[in-house]
């Protein structure tokens, strides 16, 4: 199962009447994920670090859904685009604070375990949701070692992306040609070096 994620919070006075009101919560459009374990963690992590930057990662088999729970482990990635300026540096000292582990290239992750109690989804307005930045797709697994279910809508591009990758091939290859040719021999060199 797909859901999408667009907020985690706390429950205001309203909500707390349905869901304990110490609990943080994903807000997701098919459902409202209470975590009982990892809620916190995330909450501070998502005060702390800029959320435009932050991704979650569902690996297959890292959430499982079963009788109304969720378990597993969720990755948190988080990508820091200039690590040699001074924001970049209070960024990187940060997220080694959170325990966050260095993956190369300005990628930094952390994996937080979760438990969550899955209720039906809370109604937001239109208006509420335009206030929220951004949303995130998780997929839950079952535990049974069975994949999610499959979306048929992206199987039915397949054969239609295959094709245009098959047509557009030999052109692709020939400036990718073209630019190794431009890049190997420098204008004003016999053989592409300089003497």
């Amino acid at each position: 199962m797909t859901d999408t994620i667009f907020a985690l919070a706390i429950p205001d006075e309203a909500l707390s009447k349905i869901i304990p009101s110490e609990s943080v919560i994903f807000l997701g459009k098919k459902n409202t994920y209470a975590l009982e374990v990892g809620g916190e963690e995330l909450m501070y992590i998502a005060k702390e670090l800029d959320g435009n930057k932050v991704k979650l990662d569902d690996t297959p088999d890292r959430l499982l859904l079963e009788d109304n729970t969720v378990w597993g482990n969720l990755s948190v990635s988080y990508v820091v685009f200039f690590g040699f300026t001074k924001t970049g540096k209070s960024e990187i000292e940060k997220l080694q604070l959170l325990g966050f582990r260095d993956y190369g290239f300005g990628t930094y992750r952390k994996s937080i375990r979760i438990r969550a109690t899955v209720s039906p989804p809370v109604s937001i307005s239109e208006e509420q949701l335009q206030r929220f930045k951004r949303s995130r797709e998780l997929n839950f697994y079952r535990p049974d070692g069975t994949t999610r279910t499959t979306d048929l809508g992206r199987l039915i591009y397949l054969p239609f992306a295959l094709a245009i990758d098959l047509a557009t091939a030999g052109p692709q290859l020939t400036l990718y040609g073209m630019n190794l040719l431009f890049v190997t021999i420098k204008p004003g060199t016999e053989d592409g070096v300089r003497r």
